[in-house]
């Protein structure tokens, strides 16, 4: 006979994506041409590494756990982790590695979504709420839009912000 009485299975443990991710603080830099790096700091802005011609478009900090928006002249958002963005001390990556961009699409300004630069709640309502952003196009129309849907990283295919004209495109987002 048995002495053990067995009462009730273990329990699994459950682990989440964050789990796995190491908490540090990072800085990611955009140029203007789309090149795309993350550091752990970054001491002068103006003696990054880029390629030649390019120039500084976009820097923001925040923790690796933390995600980060960028949106683009065709009206999409694409949003990823700061863990996914790939370190280097050297040009970056193009950031078509990330996202897939349509022909011709650029990124415009990039936004991070550390509670301690922007803190996003979640949605409690069907109605748009704060933070916003602000974008306008080349055509001169301008909208602002809610930044809520945005904070969770899209597909590679990114999320719509705008529906544009025939021609048109955004030339600011901030």
């Amino acid at each position: 006979k048995r002495r053990t009485k067995i009462t009730s299975a273990a329990a699994e443990a459950e682990f989440q994506e964050e789990d796995f991710i190491t908490l540090e603080d990072a800085t990611v830099v955009l140029s203007a041409q789309g090149w795309i790096k993350r550091a752990r700091e970054i001491k002068d802005v103006a003696a990054t590494r880029l390629r030649d011609g390019d120039t500084v478009l976009e820097v923001t900090a925040g923790s690796t756990r933390s995600s980060l928006a960028f949106f683009s002249s065709h009206g999409s958002c694409y949003t990823t982790r700061i863990h996914d963005v790939p370190p280097s001390t050297g040009y970056g990556d193009p950031v078509q590695k990330l996202f897939k961009l349509g022909d011709g699409e650029r990124m415009l300004s990039m936004l991070s979504f550390d509670p301690r630069v922007l803190e996003v709640p979640e949605p409690d309502g069907d109605e748009p709420q704060g933070p916003f952003a602000v974008a306008i196009t080349k055509q001169g129309l301008g909208f602002k839009f809610s930044l809520r849907g945005h904070r969770d990283p899209s597909t590679r295919a990114g999320r719509k912000y705008a529906r544009l004209n025939e021609g048109d495109e955004i030339v600011f987002v901030g």
